[in-house]
């Protein structure tokens, strides 16, 4: 990165961090919103067309009986996985909270040969849907982590509730062993590697001031968390984000009805054997939902 990019990247970032603040449950999850709503962020999100391994296992697994399944393909952002499971499903549906991210996805698919529904809802309220609705329940690229704890569990409520007996759901989120490493940096003498040195010092530094407290606990003793909300500095620093605890986020799940539950990481094409151990900075949750 040129230095005068660099320097100006880096006030913006300053300007950002200063208008912050604290968050309760509730500003979070708005302030989020706000962020998606964003034109320059809306621009990269409907750029991005490709599914992580662990969504090609999925399809994967699923795809003879993809063709007699209704989908509900949640935090769809530009359509990132549209394309994908839309052409396999029997019925597809893609929601956001995001109204311009629903509005790209119906300009870019208004000439999609099969018809796909596309509809602004909130995942922590989908009273649109009628109980054990759908065969099969997608929320991606960690959308799940843009609100706090409570409102984490509402969502998965919320999906449990609609999706059928049986059913299936994927979803990833930030995985909070992977701090330690975001919180630190490896310093390099080779003149190369000056430059992106001095990148990442200054983003810690950033970052240490956007979580000053959650970067004292990571730092000394990251055992005592089950998660955490944590501005990791993606869209210029523009997102609070929930990073949680695999062995916690088993434990809800396992409360909340979903069962038989393999995980992988954001690239792994084959299941993490020990999840709570791992430091993959985000993973996937393949689950299956049974009702009592």
């Amino acid at each position: 990165m040129p230095i005068f990019s660099f320097l100006k990247y880096n006030l913006r970032v300053v300007r950002n961090i200063a208008a912050r603040g604290q968050f309760s449950g509730k500003m979070l999850a708005d302030d989020n919103e706000i962020n998606y709503e964003k034109e320059e962020v809306v621009q990269i999100i409907s750029q991005r067309a490709f599914l992580f391994k662990p969504e090609r296992i999925a399809l994967n697994i699923l795809r003879n009986q993809l063709p007699n399944m209704k989908m509900l393909d949640i935090g769809i952002g530009g359509g990132r996985t549209t394309a994908y499971f839309a052409a396999l499903t029997k019925e597809y549906i893609g929601i956001d909270y995001s109204q311009e991210m629903i509005r790209t996805c119906q300009r870019k698919f208004k000439e999609y040969p099969k018809k796909i529904i596309f509809a602004r809802v909130d995942a922590r309220n989908m009273t649109l849907f009628r109980d054990g609705e759908f065969d099969f329940v997608l929320f991606s690229f960690n959308g799940i982590d843009c609100v706090d704890h409570a409102d984490r569990i509402k969502i998965l409520r919320e999906i449990q509730r609609v999706t059928k007996n049986r059913g299936y759901f994927l979803f990833s989120s930030h995985n909070l062993n992977s701090l330690q490493g975001v919180c630190s940096v490896s310093l390099s003498s080779k003149p190369s590697k000056f430059a992106q040195n001095i990148n990442e010092i200054s983003r810690l530094l950033f970052l240490r001031l956007t979580n000053k407290c959650t970067w004292k606990i990571i730092r000394t003793n990251p055992k005592k968390l089950q998660y955490v909300i944590f501005n990791d500095g993606s869209y210029e620093f523009g997102l609070e984000l929930h990073y949680i605890d695999p062995e916690e986020q088993l434990k809800d799940l396992k409360a909340l009805g979903f069962k038989n539950v393999k995980v992988y990481g954001m690239n792994d094409d084959c299941e993490v054997q020990n999840p709570t151990s791992s430091n993959d900075y985000g993973l996937h949750y393949f689950c299956e939902v049974q009702k009592t």
